[in-house]
């Protein structure tokens, strides 16, 4: 009777994990991959990491004639940013007779092929944690919301609509999309879970992806409020720094460390479209900004979701004539530019923002785990404990510990609450047939 042992199983794991799992993420995670392009990558522990910044000086020239007394020295303003790793993980389950069928039991020769769909659901695992993170990456504010309630949509004890509008406002613009039947919900506001609103789930017949809307067949114990976040349980408050919370020019309170209330060097800069369309004069207006704000310095790059991008694309259908050959009409743009700048198409990235970055290169990831099987004592599948006696389930975690900082604020912009036409494309509206 031929048999693998576990020891042998958590082996093929760890070989499958490194040739195929690991690159399945690093080619899914979108939004993150296009920041590692330039990014420093730093490894740190759990301690996370700490810069001392001179921030600002304080002083001016001294004018006088021969002989003058020249000033006091100048004061100089220090901050010590400061940004933890945040451990960002997801767990698979597996029952005895699946793990046995992986062992091989009783001279079955069907691991081969219980292991090829183990691998479909290692995979699927992986494409989803890169998703999600770079979700949390292009949209996070550090609390870990998913969805926003929209309670001025007709919010009830069973009824529960999602903001697909951001009006200037982050993580509103995607609905219930990040939301996943089965899975444990706290809805909670910015001092935290709700109470008798924590560890909610709903079944796949109870969510409506197009509408973005669940429907709970048994009622919640109240009605969430307008603005609640539904946040993955036992989670708030330990997202990662996302583009909003870090490319800002309205910060208060504590960020990356540093108090920056009435601090403009801790500021970026803030552009509010106030829901204007994307025109040639609304970008000119925003490159002046950020040129000004750095003292001329001209090339940066616009990173952005695909419907707005799509609108500055569409003004040059009758602002240049097509010129393509005589048996091909093709009038499509692939690429939109302003002042030689690039538009980078990101759709994780909420759809009434756009970012203009001037140094790609000040962003900076902190790693202290990469992303893969996760791995303890030498194993990977480990056995449910029940009631300390043991159960008939096994586990896996895959996932890993890292965040998102930068060093000099003032070379981003964020520009919010442009225009967001209701048929364009973005992700809270993928699933609609209209």
């Amino acid at each position: 009777m031929s048999r693998v042992n576990s020891t042998m199983i958590d082996a093929l794991l760890v070989v499958y994990d490194d040739k195929s799992a690991k690159q399945l993420f690093i080619q899914k995670d979108a939004f993150m991959a296009e920041i590692k392009k330039f990014a420093k990558v730093t490894q740190i522990g759990q301690k996370g990491k700490t810069d001392r910044n001179i921030t600002r000086f304080n002083g001016n020239v001294s004018s006088g004639g021969a002989g003058m007394v020249y000033p006091p020295g100048v004061g100089f303003e220090t901050d010590q940013y400061h940004t933890y790793p945040r451990n960002q993980v997801i767990t698979i389950e597996i029952n005895d007779m699946t793990y046995d069928d992986l062992n091989g039991m009783n001279g079955k020769p069907s691991q081969d092929k219980a292991v090829f769909s183990f691998s479909q659901m290692i995979d699927l695992t992986m494409k989803g944690l890169a998703e999600d993170r770079s979700m949390s990456f292009a949209q996070g504010t550090g609390n870990a919301a998913l969805a926003t309630t929209n309670a001025s949509a007709g919010t009830s004890t069973t009824i529960i609509p999602f903001y697909t509008t951001p009006d200037a406002l982050p993580n509103r613009s995607h609905g219930c999309q990040r939301l996943r039947p089965g899975v444990l919900y706290d809805i909670c506001t910015s001092s935290g879970p709700v109470s008798g609103l924590t560890d909610i789930s709903f079944t796949k017949a109870e969510v409506d992806y197009a509408t973005n809307t669940i429907t709970f067949a048994s009622a919640l114990a109240s009605a969430p409020a307008d603005g609640t976040y539904w946040v993955p349980a036992n989670s708030w408050g330990y997202g990662v720094n996302g583009l909003p919370h870090l490319i800002s020019g309205t910060k208060t309170g504590s960020w990356q460390g540093v108090t920056v209330t009435y601090s403009n060097e801790h500021q970026s800069v803030h552009f509010n479209a106030n829901g204007q369309r994307q025109t040639i004069a609304l970008q000119q207006k925003a490159n002046s900004k950020l040129k000004i704000r750095n003292r001329g310095k001209k090339n940066y790059k616009i990173l952005g979701p695909t419907g707005q991008n799509d609108v500055w694309r569409s003004l040059g259908w009758n602002a240049k004539r097509w010129t393509g050959d005589a048996n091909t009409y093709d009038p499509a743009f692939e690429e939109g530019r302003y002042a030689g700048n690039p538009f980078i198409d990101l759709d994780e990235i909420d759809v009434d923002r756009q970012y203009l970055v001037a140094d790609m290169s000040d962003f900076e990831i902190i790693e202290q785990k990469s992303f893969g099987i996760i791995q303890r004592n030498g194993q990977v599948l480990k056995e449910k404990q029940g009631d300390g006696t043991g159960e008939g389930n096994y586990f896996m975690n895959i996932g890993g510990a890292d965040n998102l900082k930068i060093n000099t604020p003032s070379l981003f912009e964020v520009i919010v609450d442009l225009e967001v036409d209701s048929d364009l494309a973005t992700l809270g509206t993928q699933y609609l047939t209209t």
